[in-house]
């Protein structure tokens, strides 16, 4: 795996950020900080980046999406032992 997901992933987070509201961030700690550290890189590069990369990080992006479906299934079914298991 390369930068390219990771920087994907922490633009997202921070897209939920801004859509919870500045309250929110009082809520936030340092796994916050360090998630996002890299959002917001300079946008003109990184658009390049992943339109130029564009299917292997859809490929990356698609696996990592079928896992947060297990994931959020299994805290939505209270499956203690799926949740341990990642």
């Amino acid at each position: 795996m390369t930068s390219h997901l990771p920087h994907a992933l922490a633009n997202l987070l921070m897209r939920a950020v801004v859509r919870a509201g500045e309250d929110a961030l009082g809520y936030a700690g340092a796994s916050l900080r360090e998630m996002t550290r890299v959002a917001g890189a300079n946008a003109g590069i990184w658009a390049d980046i992943f339109v130029d990369n564009g299917d292997l990080i859809a490929a990356a992006l698609g696996e990592l999406s079928a896992e947060l479906d297990d994931v959020e299934r299994a805290i939505r079914n209270g499956e203690r032992d799926a949740i341990e298991a990642w």
